[in-house]
């Protein structure tokens, strides 16, 4: 997994839902998010913060695939 999001990874519109934003003046706007284990933040200070404290308590986690190991 890529640790930087491309264009290419956001989701299609269909046609329809493009005119839909056209006609009501909606704007699309990518917001980033972090994953840590299991859990999505939207604020990187607070993945930040909670993988520190699971390192503190001994906690591990691979970037891979979300498993948790203790050392």
């Amino acid at each position: 997994m890529s640790i930087i999001a491309t264009e290419d990874q956001r989701p299609a519109l269909s046609l329809e839902a493009r005119r839909e934003m056209e006609r009501y003046g909606i704007v699309r706007v990518p917001a980033d998010s972090f994953r840590y284990r299991e859990f999505r933040y939207t604020n990187l200070q607070d993945a930040l913060a909670q993988a520190k404290r699971d390192a503190d308590n001994g906690q591990r986690t691979r970037a891979s695939d979300g498993s948790r190991r203790r050392f």
